[in-house]
């Protein structure tokens, strides 16, 4: 055992130092970020192919697509590279998606290995689109798409396959209800003798399904009836055909002397032919390929040991404790992380997704005050960041300072997912509540509820509510803690001039104090009352005052939100 560890963590480390020279090229293009230590021709030419692929994609998955985080693609140079990597004995290319990155990882960069790193790709583009397909239905797609063929502004999709064609006409065919309820635990798809008619088969299905006239105008109906979990009744009720019956017309498929083939143009980048090529390339290299051996939990020892000899090679590297930290957050390490995180920021790495996870790793670790301070910097370098936000106003609000908390929810502008959605109205909830905003905290539940249907979620909605109904003023906070608001936390007040107003979910004033312009920010001002002089309603009107109109307002500063000078309690005009 002992020395399989030391054999594996020697690859590891030789690998990037052959010949005493920096053998790893990146090459980065705008959707990919390819390392190599093969030629700059074949990593240029693999760029290029998997950019038209991925153009393509975005036609045939639409919108589902059109966020997808950018995928790295690791080309070792020869079989000996890639070993120490290889999933199992047959794969000559696999992809691997992961917390921080998706991977695409290869034997060679040669021409030949195309088919099957576009195979494995597809796979990557049905999970990054949340699509959740049968066995014979992915594979079948991965199959179809792995003899793309680009021709000029446009992608050839239907090219035959010589091997799985010459498996249909000399194997025995798997029964069609047999091969539509197969799942990956089938033997069909993991014996090797079964498996090669499965794809077979799935991948003349599918060519069927996607190219021939009389199937292709019903297929997405027919996607959509899988959901339902009968693959026959779905057939029935979307074809008005048994699976015996598409059996026999697939059997004669390929029987003519044509086969359906199709042109669909595609939209590449602009700089396709023109990728960022750097060479010397080993640290980020060797921290990419640390990450792949992370993201697979059956290979945690030798993950960890590439990190340590990283550590070891480049001391005081930020990258390298970033990648430590990222790994022991990912074994759910939590005071490992947080060590590796500071000692990241410490060394001058802060990039958005890392600044990010250290906050959420402290509040993980209920580290409450460190989380807000980390989120709260991080809110100052990434403004425009909802999910910053997000999580500092919920961290603001675990610390009790309710007003600070609700400027940086109310500053999320959209949400990715549902349980974020919940997580930003029950917070925002709960911070108004418990400043006595009666109104905007039963309009925030509402909120929420449309993102929830978990029923001990609905239970803290309705607790929450009730506790609006039965008391008109928030209860004294539970305990003191230095730095942290008071319930109704003292007001400051600023005399001045409105000059210009921002409408939104968040409006915004400014307002011109002793000759400097001050950002102050108040919910929807059609939903506050803002008085006169005289205790009359005021309207204000979005955008440039014609007439600067001198005001008087109380606020609660708002450190959370830069450029901010305050969150807007009372307002009035002179």
């Amino acid at each position: 055992m002992g020395i399989k560890k030391i054999t594996l963590a020697c690859l590891l480390i030789t690998t990037v130092h052959a010949a005493g020279s920096d053998p790893w090229l990146k090459i980065t293009s705008a959707n990919f970020e390819l390392y190599t230590t093969g030629s700059e021709r074949q990593g240029r030419d693999l760029v290029r192919h998997f950019e038209q692929v991925r153009s393509f994609f975005l036609q045939a998955f639409g919108s589902r697509l059109a966020a997808a985080r950018p995928a790295r693609i690791i080309v070792f140079r020869n079989e000996k590279e890639y070993q120490p990597y290889r999933p199992n004995e047959f794969a000559s290319a696999f992809y691997q998606p992961g917390d921080a990155h998706d991977f695409i990882v290869m034997s060679s960069g040669d021409g030949e290995h195309f088919p099957v790193a576009i195979h494995e790709y597809t796979h990557l583009m049905i999970h990054q689109s949340n699509m959740d397909l049968p066995a014979w239905l992915n594979e079948g797609l991965a199959e179809l798409y792995s003899s793309l063929e680009p021709r000029g502004n446009k992608m050839l999709v239907g090219r035959v396959i010589p091997a799985r064609l010459h498996a249909l006409a000399n194997d025995r065919w798997i029964p069609l209800p047999a091969l539509l309820s197969a799942d990956h635990t089938s033997p069909y798809y993991n014996e090797r003798s079964k498996a090669g008619m499965f794809y077979a088969e799935s991948w003349a299905l599918v060519h069927m399904l996607n190219l021939d006239p009389a199937y292709r105008p019903h297929l997405k109906d027919f996607v959509s009836a899988l959901g339902q979990g009968d693959p026959a009744a779905a057939m029935r009720r979307v074809y008005g055909k048994t699976p015996q019956q598409v059996e026999a017309a697939l059997r004669t498929y390929f029987s003519g002397n044509s086969v359906h083939a199709s042109l669909f143009d595609v939209q590449v980048p602009k700089d396709i032919d023109a990728p960022e090529v750097a060479a010397g390339a080993t640290v980020p290299a060797r921290l990419a390929l640390a990450e792949l051996l992370s993201n697979n939990r059956a290979k945690g020892e030798q993950s960890r040991q590439a990190y340590e000899q990283l550590a070891k090679d480049f001391p005081g590297s930020c990258e390298v404790e970033d990648g430590r930290a990222q790994s022991a957050w990912h074994e759910r390490k939590v005071a490992d992380a947080a060590r590796h995180f500071a000692r990241s920021v410490e060394l001058g790495c802060k990039s958005q997704p890392s600044l990010l996870l250290y906050g959420r790793v402290l509040g993980y670790n209920n580290q409450l005050q460190q989380a807000a301070a980390v989120l709260n910097d991080a809110a100052i370098l990434y403004p425009d960041s909802d999910e910053i936000h997000l999580e500092l106003g919920v961290a603001l609000v675990r610390t009790g300072n309710y007003g600070t908390a609700a400027a940086a929810l109310q500053h999320v502008r959209k949400v990715a997912t549902a349980a974020d959605g919940y997580r930003l109205y029950y917070n925002l909830a709960y911070a108004q509540y418990r400043l006595a905003d009666t109104e905007h905290a039963r309009e925030s539940i509402a909120k929420a509820r449309k993102f929830t249907k978990n029923p001990e979620e609905i239970a803290l909605l309705d607790r929450l509510e009730q506790a609006l109904a039965h008391r008109a003023t928030p209860a004294p906070p539970q305990r003191e803690e230095v730095g942290v608001e008071p319930a109704n936390p003292p007001l400051s007040v600023a005399q001045g001039t409105l000059e210009n107003m921002e409408c939104g979910t968040l409006a915004k004033l400014y307002v011109r104090v002793d000759g400097t312009l001050h950002a102050f920010v108040i919910p929807d001002p059609t939903k506050v009352a803002i008085q006169g002089a005289g205790g009359e309603s005021v309207e204000l009107t979005c955008g440039a005052q014609k007439t600067p109109r001198p005001l008087r307002l109380e606020y609660q500063a708002v450190p959370a939100m830069p450029g901010v000078t305050g969150l807007i309690r009372t307002l009035e005009f002179k």
